[in-house]
This record gives C-alpha cells, structure tokens and sequence, in this order.
C-alpha cells in the first residue's frame, strides 16, 4: 500500500523475517524512476540507496554527511541537478509531518540501531545535510 508524500509517493515499510526495508518511490529528472532503499544489516555506516529503475544507476549516500559511500558496486554518483533535486524532496514533509530524510533516518536507527556508531546520540539529533553540494568524496 503506498502513502504519499507530498507529490512523491512513499511506500509502506516492508517486513522480511530478517529485515526490516524502507523504499520510497521518486522521480529524479536524469534518472527517472527510482527507488530510495534503507536495508537492514547495513554495518555500521548510515546510508541510502538509491537505484534508478530507468537508467540502472545505483547510488549510495551517507545519511549524515554529504558523501557518497563506498558500496561495492554502487560507485555511481548524481549530476548537480540531481543532487540538488534529491535534497529538495529529502526536505519534502510525509503524511506524518515528518521530513523524507527524517524517515530515512529513523529508518536506519530502526533497522540497523544495534550496531555501534561513534556519537550515535549526537547523530541522530543532527539535521539534514545539504546534498546538493556533496563531491566526489567518499566515505571509506
């Protein structure tokens, strides 16, 4: 069942036996249709995916930085279009008044909180970061 989010349309979070998903449907001009994924058992790096069903790009991008992260084979990285269209729906408000990248985040601590991260408490308290001027740097 899919809710929406604003004119962007948010999936239900999914249930495995193992996992725990978050997908959230968009839009993104060069990629087209894709796809935001927060999986479970991640590690301990806070990140999304994000895979274009167009194209085939796949992405993956810090939750708290603006980096992409290093994820075998995810190496692809966004056009400035893209990543200052991705922050603009990240700031985009859900049905629950909450920001797409606080869903994001939330998401992670709820699916990935048992690993051990530097300054969780600190972290999780941290506002969005502006993605539209991330670089080619990248989380190792």
């Amino acid at each position: 069942m899919d809710k929406f989010i604003g004119k962007k349309i948010i999936s239900e979070i999914e249930f495995t036996e193992t996992l725990e998903e978050l997908h959230i449907k968009t839009d993104l001009k060069k990629w087209g249709k894709c796809d935001i994924v927060v999986w479970g058992n991640e590690g301990t790096v806070p990140h999304f995916h994000i895979k274009s069903k167009t194209t085939g790009k796949e992405a993956c991008v810090c939750i708290f930085e603006p980096k992409y992260f290093n994820h075998e084979p995810n190496h692809t990285t966004l056009g400035n279009k893209e990543k200052k269209e991705l922050n603009e729906f990240l700031k985009s408000k859900s049905d629950n008044n909450k920001t797409v990248w606080d869903e994001i985040k939330d998401s992670w601590d709820d699916n990935n909180g048992d690993k051990i991260y530097e300054h969780k408490d600190e972290i999780m308290k941290m506002k969005q970061p502006d993605y539209s001027k991330m670089t080619e740097d990248r989380h190792k």
